[in-house]
Formats: C-alpha cells, sequence, structure tokens
C-alpha cells in the first residue's frame, strides 16, 4: 500500500537529504586531502611525477560509473560504496587542478623567493600556498559538482538510504510528486553548494591572478613510468598464481590479456569500441554545433533587444497616424 504522501513533511525528505549530505561531505574531505597531498607531490616532486603520473592519468580516464561494479564486489552495497565512488570522483580533479597550481607558480615570485631566502617552509606558506589556492578551488568546485552527481547515481543504483532512493522510492509507488520534489531538491542542493564554494573562493581569494594565458604545467613522459605498472602486474600475477587472490573474484592478468587477445580477434572487441567511438562521436558534435549556437543565440539576445528599442523609438512619432489608419479601416470594413 503506498505510504502517504504527508511523511514527505514529517520529516522523510530532511532524513535521506541530511544521509546524503553526510555522506557527501566526509567523501569529499577524504578525497580532496588525498587529491592535495597527490597533486602537490606530483607538483613539487618531478621525480614522483615521472614514477606514477602516468598510471594516475590511465586509471583517471576511466568513468566512474565504470568503477562501479568493481566497488561493490570490493565495498558491498553499502555505504562503502558511496564513500569510494565520492573519493575516487574527487581525488581526479582535485590532483590535476593542485598539480596545475602548484607547477604554474609565477617565474617572477619564485624567483624573488630565492633574493629573499625563504625556506622551504616560508616558500611553501608564502608562496606556493597562495598561488595555487585559486586553482585549487577550482577542483574543489569541479569535484563537488561530480562527487554530488556521482552520489546520486549511486544511491539510485544500488542504496537504501538517501535523496536518490528517495526517488527511486517514489517512482516504485508511482508516486511523481516525491519524484519532482527529490529533482528540484537535488538541483537546488547543487546550485546551492556552487554557491557556497564560490563564495568562499572570492573571500579567501582576495589578491590579483596573474591571468593564465599558457599551461606551464606539461605532462611527464619518461621510461621510469612503466616501472610502477609493470611491478603491480608481476605482484597481481603472483599473487594469483599462488592462490593468495581468488580467481573467480579477481582474474590473473594473464587470464586478462588471453580473454583480451581473444576478444579482439573475434571481432567482439573491436565492434563494441567503434559502437562507443561512434556514439561519442556524434554526441560530441552535436554538442559543439549546439553549445557555439546556444552562446551566440544568448549574447545576442540583448542586442536584438536593443535594435527592437530603438527602431520603437524611432516609430514612436508615427504611432498615433498608424493608430489612427487602423481605426479608419476598422470602420470601413464595418
Amino acid at each position: 500500500m503506498p505510504i502517504p504522501r504527508y511523511r514527505l513533511l514529517s520529516g522523510d525528505l530532511l532524513a535521506q537529504w541530511g544521509f546524503s549530505l553526510q555522506h557527501l561531505a566526509l567523501g569529499l574531505l577524504l578525497g580532496a586531502i588525498a587529491g592535495t597531498l597527490l597533486g602537490a607531490l606530483f607538483g613539487l616532486v618531478p621525480a614522483a611525477a615521472q614514477r606514477v603520473e602516468p598510471l594516475f592519468y590511465a586509471l583517471a580516464q576511466i568513468p566512474t560509473l565504470g568503477w562501479i561494479p568493481l566497488f561493490m564486489v570490493l565495498f558491498g552495497i553499502d555505504n562503502g560504496l558511496k564513500l569510494a565512488v565520492i573519493i575516487k570522483t574527487t581525488v581526479v580533479p582535485m590532483t590535476i587542478n593542485t598539480q596545475q597550481a602548484v607547477a604554474g607558480v609565477p617565474l617572477a615570485l619564485s624567483e624573488a623567493a630565492k633574493v629573499m631566502n625563504f625556506s622551504r617552509w616560508q616558500r611553501l606558506r608564502w608562496l606556493v600556498i597562495p598561488a595555487s589556492l585559486p586553482g585549487w578551488f577550482t577542483g574543489l568546485r569541479l569535484a563537488l559538482s561530480q562527487a554530488w552527481v556521482s552520489l546520486i547515481v549511486v544511491e539510485l543504483l544500488a542504496s537504501s538510504e538517501g535523496i536518490g532512493y528517495l526517488m527511486v522510492w517514489g517512482r516504485q509507488l508511482f508516486q511523481l510528486d516525491i519524484v519532482f520534489v527529490t529533482i528540484a531538491v537535488v538541483g537546488l542542493s547543487g546550485m546551492l553548494m556552487e554557491w557556497a564554494a564560490n563564495r568562499a573562493c572570492a573571500r579567501l581569494v582576495f589578491w590579483p591572478q596573474p591571468a593564465a594565458g599558457r599551461l606551464a604545467w606539461k605532462p611527464q613522459a619518461s621510461w621510469r613510468a612503466l616501472q610502477l605498472p609493470l611491478v603491480l602486474l608481476a605482484l597481481w600475477q603472483l599473487a594469483s598464481s599462488w592462490g593468495w587472490i581468488d580467481g573467480a573474484l579477481f582474474s590473473s592478468p594473464l587470464a586478462v590479456a588471453t580473454r583480451f587477445i581473444q576478444g579482439a580477434l573475434s571481432g567482439e572487441l573491436t565492434a563494441a569500441m567503434l559502437a562507443s567511438l561512434g556514439r561519442a562521436f556524434v554526441g560530441g558534435r552535436a554538442g559543439d554545433c549546439g553549445g557555439p549556437a546556444l552562446r551566440t543565440a544568448a549574447g545576442a539576445a540583448p542586442a536584438r533587444r536593443a535594435n527592437l528599442h530603438a527602431h520603437a523609438q524611432r516609430a514612436a512619432p508615427y504611432r498615433p497616424v498608424c493608430l489612427a489608419a487602423a481605426a479608419d479601416r476598422m470602420g470601413g470594413q464595418r
């Protein structure tokens, strides 16, 4: 029997919204800390960037939704799944933007710090952190929006609490008013988070910022980048061979490679990749065409209104004559 709608006003909506915000806050905090430390490591230690950065960027290309089946196996469908998804979603933009911000410290300021004999701690406190704070906030805004969307998706797929679960619950009970209310709450929450992040950035970053005309950070490319992936694959294969990892749960690298070759030779993998690339190409081209068109229309709207207003002002002296002529014509028709 459907549950009465008044329960939305008696605390269900606020309770489920609170559950979602708690998971978001905890996952965002952990992901922001990990992403900040990792990005600072890549930006300040070139040797670490050469060895770890390529593997990180390779894993970052996998969409968050693609990790959900693996996270379900590792963490179940409880709160661990939500935290894992939020942390993964947060770490990537925080790491990338922190690394670019740390590596993009103006050269003139770095030379001034050397002239003033700043220690490493003084350089980090008075130069690196203030100069990289705008880029860090950019990563935080991206991470916040992506984490919120990912959390809602996880709650829609596999969850027993949260605003996304409430949306599914309303759909299953055919109570579309609950669905629309939850959609509105999700949208308003995202807008409020974006506004809060922008306000915090405006309050904390109050000094002039240099124009970002070029990308000071460049991806590291070196043969050392192969060391870490090869070591991890070797350990994975040894653990699978010795029975430390259940083959039914995690296939060994050799089994994965064998399956990859079979799929490529049979054409199944190639067909699936071509289908995905085709959809991505069509959708991307549609977005590339529609986005500038909408932007142009939005930008041209004020100019069009100004032109119409100018024409109206020019035609104002003739308005009484036109009205009189129209009245005479209507009288003649009668």
